[in-house]
C-alpha cells in the first residue's frame, strides 16, 4: 500500500523539482516540519539517506528518479500516531 499526494503548483517544472529533490529539504513545508536531523552522511540525493521528522517520524530514502521527477521514500518507524 502506498500514499500518492498531487498538487499544482504554478511555477517552472524545473524549478518545483529543484526544490523538492533535496530529501534533507524540506523547507517549503514550514508548517508542517518544524524539525529535521539528518540521520548519518549521505546527502539528501543519496539513495540511503535518512532523516527524522519532527522527532518523531524515522524516513529512508529509497527512490530518486531526476528524468521522471520522481522521490520516494519509506518511513521506518514513528512513536506518534497518524491521524487521516
Amino acid at each position: 500500500m502506498g500514499c500518492l499526494n498531487s498538487a499544482v503548483i504554478p511555477a517552472p517544472v524545473d524549478k518545483v523539482w529543484a526544490a523538492l529533490r533535496d530529501f534533507h529539504n524540506l523547507d517549503a513545508f514550514p508548517n508542517v516540519v518544524t524539525k529535521l536531523d539528518k540521520v548519518g552522511e549521505a546527502s539528501g540525493t543519496q539513495i540511503g539517506a535518512k532523516r527524522v521528522l519532527n522527532d518523531a517520524f524515522h524516513e529512508t530514502l529509497v527512490g530518486l528518479d531526476d528524468k521522471a521527477r520522481v522521490l520516494r521514500y519509506a518511513g521506518v518507524q514513528t512513536n506518534q500516531s497518524i491521524r487521516l
